[in-house]
């Protein structure tokens, strides 16, 4: 899990100026292995994404307790929906300041080993246009 670190702190991926290519997928990979792995383990927490809109790090994971996770974020994730319930009482849970129980800890660290980034394949692709632009004015002789 090598942008695991990254993913935990605001200033990760260098303040968020320097994001790699399909991040967005290796955290869902990250966490949909590491929160299995806690369920597993008895963990009381379960790590969520956290899409930070500001000049920091945009892709960040949050931790948060089991509760809020099924009855909030579980029920909603496949609709992508704001983490809100009706009557706001899940929303006041008491979110842990990322400090993991022993089973999350394991978790993570069993999740570590399994060198996750190798089931992951990225494909870069020329698009058409290139093609135009290299025979445009943009590269002639005159530049050489």
């Amino acid at each position: 899990m090598k942008y695991w670190d990254e993913m935990l702190t605001k200033y990760g991926f260098g303040d968020g100026d320097s994001i790699p290519d399909g991040i967005e997928i290796y955290r869902d990979v990250y966490l949909k292995v590491v929160n299995k792995l806690a369920k597993l383990k008895g963990s009381g927490q379960r790590y969520v994404p956290y899409d930070r809109d500001s000049i920091h790090n945009p892709y960040l994971v949050c931790l948060v307790p089991v509760e809020w996770f099924d009855a909030v974020y579980f029920p909603q994730q496949e609709g992508s929906q704001v983490w809100q319930t009706a009557d706001d009482s899940l929303n006041q849970v008491e979110i842990p300041d990322n400090e993991q129980d022993g089973q999350m800890r394991k978790a993570v660290s069993d999740a570590m080993d399994l060198r996750l980034d190798l089931y992951l394949k990225f494909t870069v692709t020329v698009m058409p246009e290139f093609a135009d632009f290299l025979a445009g004015p943009m590269l002639t002789e005159n530049q050489a």
